[in-house]
């Protein structure tokens, strides 16, 4: 039997094995070179780093159209300011909004005195309700946040108001136009200013039955010839109408009221 073994050939890169008079080629390894690997470790760590130092290319945006219509913002409205109490006793004692047929009237009804220091005043200007043109309720409601002038009583008039609840009458002298002839004509007629209670969001039986004291929160109102008034006027419901003040009389001391509409 041959001896069997390993035949090393110089300068090949193969042993060769004899086997039963065989010789099988047996490829020798390569041998594994660290230097070329971290050679091309090195290579690619160098290429992450500096793909992920690069800036970043950043996405561009439209810019809005810088033209002059988009451009131009809208201008805030003003808020114009409200009248001060000074404002509004001037347009009373000029009679700006007042016609010369009610000033001149107011005139004949006041004394020398009167003229001077107390001039109508507006007590308030408002949109007549449902309710004010609604002949079963005969009222025209003053309501407290649209008053401008909450001295257009005096106290003997505020006593007699707020002691006797909404049984308390103040007479007043109304001055209004009847616009029912060919020609309009200034009216003179005594009616009665009085409280109106302020509607009750929930009427409950409690709430009802205390209705008459004075935790109840109320309104003026003219009363008694008020239908009269808005027949005579043509006013509807949505008519705009002022309400001027005036005190005249020995010692100032009748109230008088003008009703008139206006332009809204």
């Amino acid at each position: 039997m041959e001896c069997e073994g390993v035949d090393k050939k110089a300068n090949s890169n193969v042993n060769v094995l004899r086997l039963f008079g065989v010789d099988i080629p047996i490829p020798i390894p390569i041998p594994y070179d660290v230097s070329l690997q971290s050679d091309h470790s090195s290579t690619l760590t160098d290429e992450r780093r500096r793909v992920s130092t690069s800036p970043k290319k950043r996405s561009k945006r439209k810019c809005p159209s810088s033209s002059p219509e988009s451009s131009t913002k809208k201008p805030k409205k003003e808020k114009k300011p409200r009248p001060s109490r000074e404002v509004i006793d001037r347009i009373g004692a000029d009679g700006l909004t007042l016609p010369s047929e009610i000033t001149q009237k107011i005139e004949s009804l006041q004394n020398e005195q009167s003229r001077q220091d107390k001039k109508p005043r507006l007590l308030l200007q408002k949109i007549l309700s449902p309710t004010d043109v609604d002949d079963s309720q005969s009222r025209l409601l003053f309501p407290r946040g649209q008053i401008k002038d909450h001295d257009f009583v005096n106290e003997r008039e505020r006593k007699t108001l707020h002691e006797d609840g909404q049984e308390g009458r103040v007479p007043v002298t109304v001055l209004y136009f009847d616009e029912g002839g060919e020609e309009r004509m200034l009216i003179e007629k005594k009616a009665n200013l009085g409280r109106w209670p302020k509607p009750l969001k929930k009427p409950t039986l409690e709430t009802i039955a205390v209705a008459n004291t004075s935790s109840v929160k109320w309104n003026y109102s003219l009363q008694t010839v008020w239908v009269a008034i808005m027949k005579a006027s043509k006013l509807n419901e949505g008519d705009k109408v002022q309400v001027w003040s005036f005190r005249h009389g020995d010692d100032d001391e009748c109230l008088g009221l003008v009703v008139r509409k206006v332009d809204v």
